[in-house]
Formats: C-alpha cells, structure tokens, sequence
C-alpha cells in the first residue's frame, strides 16, 4: 500500500493544516504520522513494510484507494530519487503549496530562532526554489503531476485550495474544511514560538527580495501570473534606495559568513546521496516483490 499523491510541501506552509484536512476525508487515507519524509530520509534505515504498515487502520478497516503522504522533504529529492520513485508508483500525483519566499523564510527563521543564519542557509533556500521542483516531478511523471496552490488561500479560500486538490488526487469535492480545523491546525508562527513576535527588520526583507526577485519573476512566467502580487511587492522592496552598508553586509552575508555552511552542506549532501542511490535499489526490488 504506497501512496497514490504525495505532498512536496513547503515547509511552513500549512502542510499540517492539510494533513489534517485530508485525513477527514472519507475516501483519502493519510500515513498514520504527519511529515513521514520516507522517500529520501527515513529510508535510509526503514524497509518498505515500515513505510506502508503507516497507510493501515489501526482498526482494521480497509485501506482506503487513495492514500496520501504530506512530508515537505520531498521538494528536496534529487532527480535519481524522483525516478526511483515513478519506477515503484507510476502514476503518483504530488501537490506543493507555495508561500511568498520572504514570508516563509522569515517564518522558518523565527520558529528556530536563528533569524539571519536560517534565513541565509542551504537547505533553507531550497524550500524556496519552486520553480526547479515542480519542473522536476513534471519532467519525470508527466506533465501535470505537480498541483500548484497558494499558501495565502488557506485563510482566504479554504475550500477552493481544497477542491483543487481533491480533484487532483481524485477525491470527491463535495468535502467542505470544517470551522474547527481552520481555528486550530493552521500551525502559525505566533503559536509555534509560544506567542513571541519579532518584526521582520527592514534590511532583512530587503535582502530577501534581492535575493528573490529573479527565481520569483522565472515562477510567475511558469505559473502564468500566479504570483503577479510577489513580483510586485519584491520590485517594489528591492527598487527602494538603500544605505550603502546595506550592500557591504549583503555581500558580507552571502558571500562570507554563509560560506561554510555552504561547503559543510555540499558535502552532507554528496555522502547522503551516495547512501539513497544504494538504499533506492534495495527499497524498489521489495516493491517489486511486494503482494498486489
């Protein structure tokens, strides 16, 4: 039992609100823990009966037809990993909610409270990059695989960011999100930093839609205005006159303090690719091998 559609995230963009969601749907089974991350992390040690022993009722009940695994992780697979993956489902459908790069770094950064190394570092900016993602899984299964929405619809439009979804993964869309889930499982940065807020600095947003503005222009063209209001809004930041110090400590930032992390990140990620490539091989010929 491996899932029919998975979500890609991203992170701090309402994957747990939708996990919520979607296990209230009567024809939709979601992993049994929120944010698995099996493909790509937790297989490196799990065997594929963990992994779909997460799909089962602890009731007992049946196993529902479409099954669903939300783990933002996976907007961070590398190509060998996504073909692994079309090779054992083929027909996997995947959804990516997107958030406003500065809002959601920012969000990143106070819930772990390390606000200008988080907001700088690798692995943080890849939740950021959507544009690479969504080519990715669209080039390996097909075009159309990936369902792209807007994190802000989970306030605005609820219902309309569900249906969307639902009919891509083939659901009925009749299911309406219930008051109470709105109130309670949108994780928001306030709640998750127990009610400390800090004010994102000026210089800050304005290195972020520096840095943003060009990957964020190349989405927009690709989603064909679907984030007209980002391009906007970083044009308008990044077009304002600033102090000159400003630049020295961009520079300073991007190319100084972050470049050990950089470097550590590169390499982290080069010994764990080498595992995957193994562990992916080992993973398909049990999915091969598995009972229909």
């Amino acid at each position: 039992m491996l899932p029919t559609f998975v979500g890609l995230g991203s992170q701090r963009s309402a994957s747990t609100w939708l996990h919520s969601v979607l296990k209230a749907h009567p024809q939709i089974t979601m992993t049994s823990r929120k944010e698995v991350a099996y493909f790509g992390k937790q297989i490196q040690w799990h065997n594929l009966n963990w992994y779909t022993d997460l799909f089962r009722d602890p009731s007992g009940l049946p196993t529902r037809a479409i099954r669903g695994d939300i783990s933002p992780w996976y907007s961070r697979l590398r190509r060998h990993s996504v073909e692994s993956l079309r090779r054992m489902i083929p027909d996997l459908k995947a959804v990516l909610i997107i958030r406003n790069p500065i809002a959601r770094s920012w969000s990143q950064a106070m819930v772990e409270l390390s606000f200008m190394k988080d907001v700088l570092r690798r692995r943080t900016n890849r939740y950021n990059d959507y544009q690479p993602v969504i080519e990715l899984w669209d080039d390996v299964f097909g075009a159309g695989c990936v369902h792209v929405d807007i994190f802000d619809k989970v306030k605005t439009d609820p219902n309309g960011l569900l249906r969307g979804i639902l009919k891509h993964v083939g659901a009925d869309r009749d299911l309406r999100v219930a008051d109470e889930l709105l109130k309670e499982q949108v994780a928001s940065t306030e709640k998750a930093i127990k009610g400390v807020k800090v004010e994102m600095p000026e210089f800050m947003r304005w290195l972020l839609a520096t840095q943003w503005l060009e990957p964020t222009r190349r989405l927009n063209a690709k989603l064909d205005g679907m984030v007209d209001s980002w391009v906007k809004e970083m044009e308008e930041i990044a077009g304002k006159r600033v102090p000159g110090s400003w630049k020295l400590r961009r520079f300073a930032y991007r190319q100084l303090l972050s470049l050990p992390e950089r470097l550590a990140y590169e390499v982290y990620e080069a010994q764990r690719e080498l595992r995957l490539r193994r562990r992916n091989r080992v993973i398909e010929e049990q999915a091969r091998n598995a009972p229909r």
